[in-house]
């Protein structure tokens, strides 16, 4: 019998990462905050934002950097070859094992992600001869010349920069005071046990500067976090983008994005909004405690205004909703020392406020998706290079299929060959297919979408093939979202 793997996919890849084990008979070292403004970090973020990193405000960073007359015709040059090394060193390398219970949940399998490496090098550097160091580790060494080359041209100018605006020094000096009388470490405690992670270890945090009249953004970078500051910001200002990277890094330490008790508990409600909510909790959850409580607890003001104003938030539009809707239960949870998996049915009435997507890249990967029997392999190759998954499980057919019936609010993939589809039995073709169920109207590559209860929808994927299945598993990962019913792929571009 056949078997099929369903997956959960997400925009957010987890990243596998614990802390040292503790002597027999010690306790591990509670939870803290490290924070600094190093030469290192700063010349990272400046690197990446010459070079239009997607996450830090570019053209920006380039006025400001030719305004104070720090740019140089030679430029040009070194930022394309640290653009390179940044792709060169970028990507994932996974280890597929087989599991011996295939109906228990599991994490994605474990990877080395290549750019957090690459980005820990200046972020756990002490100072640049450090960095020099730390290079030989991971760079080939024809890339090791290269990357001393762009760091001894920039490291001076950008420190003629970091001179001149001292107020970044003074910041650190008061977040330390600010980090002792708000209770910062105390609160991301509270929080690491709501999550159900250890409340314990250290998070560096990277105060790195702001052209002055930019948007400020903050980036968690494994278990770095680097936070722009503008001349004039106080770290109350700034703490909630502190707290909301860090509550990122909890998420990860307590599985949050592979919880089979949370899985259970949302796709359980009725009328659910599961899939919804599975999709916005990574980044709703950090905005509503960072931006939410902790913000409402150190900077009243900013809080009310920041709430009242749609995108006051997140700038995106349907996290920024989701967030606000979620706060208040959240709040309460977190001063009750209550867990997160208690509260399915507020995150799935929170989801319903937020706008859904409409692009099939924006929707697919962050849901369940039931897959064919193929092997891990073949699935690696076929679609997760395009979009890792969250967690696996592999059932027979007949099961898949009455599982399918009771997640009404999961949108489901089915991929198989045309033959495979038609051997179904019809009634086990519409718990998965629901209008799919239908026969394809050619024996080509073929698409069929159907809309789902609870907003939800089913996806299937047909080939002649697996060769070709494999091709159309590309195409639809790379298209746009097809129209309801049947289509065949390569689906038409977006007009």
């Amino acid at each position: 019998m056949h078997r099929l793997v369903a997956l959960l996919f997400c925009l957010l890849v987890p990243l596998p990462w614990l802390a040292q084990p503790a002597l027999a008979g010690e306790s591990p070292p509670a939870l803290h905050l490290d924070h600094s403004t190093g030469l290192p970090a700063s010349l990272f973020w400046l690197l990446s934002a010459l070079t239009e990193d997607p996450f830090i405000e570019g053209k920006a960073w380039q006025a400001w950097w030719r305004a104070e007359g720090l740019e140089r015709p030679t430029d040009a040059a070194f930022l394309a070859e640290f653009a390179r090394l940044k792709t060169t060193y970028r990507g994932r390398m996974i280890d597929i094992k087989a599991r011996e219970n295939p109906w228990v949940p599991v994490p994605p399998p474990p990877g080395a992600r290549l750019d957090i490496r690459f980005a820990a090098l200046f972020l756990g550097a002490r100072d640049l001869a450090d960095l020099d160091r730390r290079a030989e580790v991971l760079l080939l060494e024809s890339d090791q010349v290269l990357l001393h080359g762009i760091i001894s041209d920039f490291a001076p100018r950008l420190q003629t920069l970091l001179d001149k605006n001292a107020w970044l020094l003074q910041f650190d000096r008061d977040f330390d005071e600010f980090a002792r009388a708000s209770q910062i470490d105390t609160f991301l405690q509270q929080v690491a046990r709501w999550l159900g992670a250890a409340p314990s270890g250290r998070v560096r945090v990277h105060f790195v500067p702001s052209p002055p009249a930019a948007v400020s953004h903050g980036r968690r970078l494994g278990q770095d976090l680097v936070v722009e500051v503008r001349p004039n910001d106080t770290p109350a200002q700034r703490s909630d983008v502190v707290v909301h990277e860090a509550v990122h890094w909890l998420q990860e330490r307590a599985g949050l994005d592979d919880d089979p008790q949370l899985i259970g508990a949302l796709f359980a409600e009725p009328g659910s909004d599961a899939a919804r909510a599975w999709e916005l909790l990574s980044e709703g959850t950090a905005t509503a405690i960072g931006q939410g409580v902790w913000q409402a607890k150190v900077a009243p003001k900013q809080f009310s205004d920041s709430r009242a104003r749609p995108g006051g938030w997140y700038v995106d539009a349907a996290i920024d909703p989701f967030a606000k809707a979620l706060y208040a239960t959240v709040a309460v949870t977190l001063a009750s020392e209550g867990k997160l998996h208690d509260q399915a049915a507020a995150l799935n009435k929170a989801a319903a406020a937020a706008p859904a997507p409409t692009k099939l890249a924006e929707v697919l990967h962050r849901y369940i998706l039931l897959s064919d029997h193929r092997d891990a392999a073949w699935l690696q190759a076929a679609w997760w290079q395009q979009v890792p998954p969250r967690a696996v499980w592999r059932a027979d057919l007949h099961e898949t299929a009455s599982w399918a019936a009771r997640c009404q609010g999961a949108t489901l993939v089915v991929m198989a060959t045309h033959a495979e589809w038609q051997a179904l039995g019809g009634s086990e073709r519409a718990k998965l297919g629901g209008e799919c169920s239908k026969t394809a109207p050619t024996k080509q590559n073929s698409v069929c979408t159907a809309p789902r209860a609870g907003g939800a929808r089913t996806l299937v994927v047909l080939a002649p093939s697996e060769t070709a299945l494999a091709a159309a598993l590309k195409d639809l990962s790379s298209g746009p979202l097809p129209a309801w019913g049947w289509a065949t792929l390569p689906t038409p571009p977006p007009r």
